[in-house]
């Protein structure tokens, strides 16, 4: 990693690059560069981390919903093997409130 007053640091890129000679022609070399423009269209193409996870409330829904039927199954003394047949029930329910 270079410092000093005659580096300039491309956070979009992750790299240091000398701007002692040229300042801001340097700047604009280095954003029409190949490496900043192959980095432009790979951070373009890619997602978001948050997009891999559930938003907060819906996760937390889920968590009460799981609590609420692993309760129901315990109290009415059920088989955890009807728990596999509820998942078609539940997703044929939800699917109908929702449309």
């Amino acid at each position: 990693m270079c410092t000093g007053n005659t580096y300039a640091r491309c956070n979009f890129c992750s790299s240091d690059f000398n701007i002692s000679h040229g300042g801001r022609n340097d700047v604009s070399n280095h954003v029409n560069g190949k490496h900043h423009k192959e980095m432009a269209k790979a951070c373009s193409s890619s997602l978001p981390v948050a997009s891999f996870f559930k938003p907060p409330q819906l996760q937390q829904n889920v968590i009460e919903a799981e609590s609420l039927w692993s309760q129901f199954v315990a109290r009415h003394n059920l088989s955890f093997q009807s728990s596999d047949h509820a998942t078609k029930l539940f997703f044929i329910a939800c699917f109908q409130i929702l449309t």
